[in-house]
């Protein structure tokens, strides 16, 4: 009984664990189709093609999703630009349904990968219509800024993430520089920029210290830059987050042109919390990487497909960076020291010293007095090389002038010796035989030539030393 009763309970075990196995399985089926070996996702970006912040998202995910993907799983990746700053309305909306519809009405959507605030909208607005070719489609969005709640049959379909908050943004502001009293938040009139307008209102409680919050807001650079010249306080600074067009012909403002023509205006700092601008010419600020939200989706995608869909809809916010720019940092005088530790320094120098201007300025004037110092100290060095080998040369000469001068001394005296021994002896053995009456005239007249000639000879040594002595004196 007891052993029938086991066998029971382990074929139960068995049947449910076959049974989750399958909803897996099957649910993993239903998103690709049956046999399908391809993923077919669709892109539907808020803005143009021209849009930097999304191009880096849309880069991330499909580097992303090429790396992780199965091996025997081929991709198939459309694009469509919903265009939301020239036309926002909902017959607009309506047509690029119907644009949709007729365009992949006879092709697989698997996935649609919604980015930005109103592509998710969109879709969001869709994916429970049956009329619509997004119908019961997975849908997997980023970049959104409105609050989102999924409930019912939306839960099912909908997952993405949400952009960070802007509180950080401010507060770095704030700390960095304590004089500002103003910050100018320069923005578009779409979407993502009303919601960020709603956002920092919502959390000005969380800045920790007050500050005034002025909106310079249109679609139109030439509306905001008639806006910047009415500033000019010195104590304020900017943070920018929109796009823009020119009013002559609609045209898409490049994000580097932007920047400069504010420049143009004003002193005043320029922070931003879209990650396309840092590299163009501002100080920087806490931006949500594209890359990295793309990535994020392109994880979540490979998820659905093994079955492991999260159930709360809402995936967990990529982090956000601290990135700067090295000479921007330094053109606006903002103290290095005071920047987070995990803060990503753009086109920094390799040797470039992190420190604040004026101590960087101090470390260079140490750092040059030093190099003069070494430099003086190695040319004296070098003097005293030079002035001890000529002193060396100097005193080898002088040893080697005595050196003459002794044997010199040495030979002119045994030449002195010569005649003068001769002379001496001479003149003793005359007195000898004068003394004893022993000579006779020619004998005597014989020594006494010896003497004369001796006495020559020497007078002749003297004269000889008196001329080399006058010709070393230069007489």
């Amino acid at each position: 009984m007891k052993k029938g009763l086991l066998n029971y309970v382990t074929i139960i075990i068995i049947l449910m664990i076959i049974i989750l196995n399958s909803t897996t399985s099957i649910y993993a089926y239903n998103i690709l189709g049956n046999n399908d070996k391809t993923l077919d996702i669709l892109i539907i970006n808020s803005y143009d093609s021209k849009n930097e912040w999304e191009n880096h998202i849309i880069t991330g995910f499909e580097e992303k999703l090429k790396e992780i993907k199965p091996k025997d799983l081929s991709l198939n990746i459309d694009l469509e630009y919903l265009d939301i700053r020239k036309r926002n309305d909902k017959a607009y909306l309506d047509s690029f349904n119907d644009l949709l519809n007729k365009k992949y009405q006879y092709k697989d959507i698997d996935i649609v990968f919604a980015i930005d605030d109103g592509a998710f909208e969109f879709v969001k607005s869709k994916v429970l219509n049956s009329q619509s070719v997004l119908y019961h489609k997975q849908i997997l969005f980023t970049g959104v800024n409105n609050p989102v709640e999924l409930t019912g049959e939306y839960k099912k379909y909908i997952t993405g993430i949400l952009q960070a908050n802007t509180d950080q943004l401010f507060n770095l502001i704030l700390y960095l520089q304590p004089n500002i009293d103003t910050i100018n938040i320069i923005i578009d009139e779409f979407i993502y920029s009303n919601v960020i307008k709603k956002r920092v209102e919502s959390s000005k409680s969380l800045f920790f210290r007050p500050v005034k919050i002025n909106f310079i807001q249109s679609n139109y650079i030439e509306d905001i830059e008639n806006k910047l010249k009415k500033i000019n306080d010195k104590n304020q600074a900017i943070v920018l987050t929109g796009t823009f067009m020119y009013k002559s012909n609609k045209s898409h403002v490049k994000l580097k042109d932007i920047v400069n023509d504010i420049k143009t205006i004003t002193d005043n700092p320029i922070y931003t919390n879209n990650y396309a601008y840092v590299f163009n010419g501002v100080i920087g600020g806490f931006v949500d990487i594209g890359e990295h939200q793309g990535s994020y989706v392109a994880k979540e995608i490979c998820n659905i497909l093994e079955g492991n869909k999260i159930e709360e809809g809402i995936l967990p916010k990529s982090s956000g960076m601290y990135i700067f720019d090295y000479k921007q940092i330094y053109d606006y005088n903002i103290d290095i020291l005071k920047m987070p530790k995990d803060s990503k320094l753009l086109n920094k120098p390799k040797y470039a010293l992190l420190l604040p201007k004026p101590l960087k300025i101090t470390v260079c004037i140490v750092f040059s007095l030093l190099i003069l110092i070494v430099v003086y100290v190695v040319y004296k060095f070098i003097i005293e090389i030079k002035k001890s080998n000529k002193n060396k040369k100097l005193y080898e000469r002088a040893k080697e002038r005595e050196q003459l001068k002794t044997d010199f001394i040495v030979n002119m005296s045994h030449e002195l010796r010569t005649p003068l021994n001769v002379i001496l002896s001479t003149s003793k053995v005359a007195e000898l035989k004068i003394n004893t009456n022993n000579y006779d005239n020619k004998y005597l007249l014989g020594k006494l030539e010896q003497i004369n000639k001796n006495s020559n000879r020497l007078l002749k040594l003297v004269n000889n030393l008196i001329d080399i002595t006058k010709f070393e004196q230069g007489v």
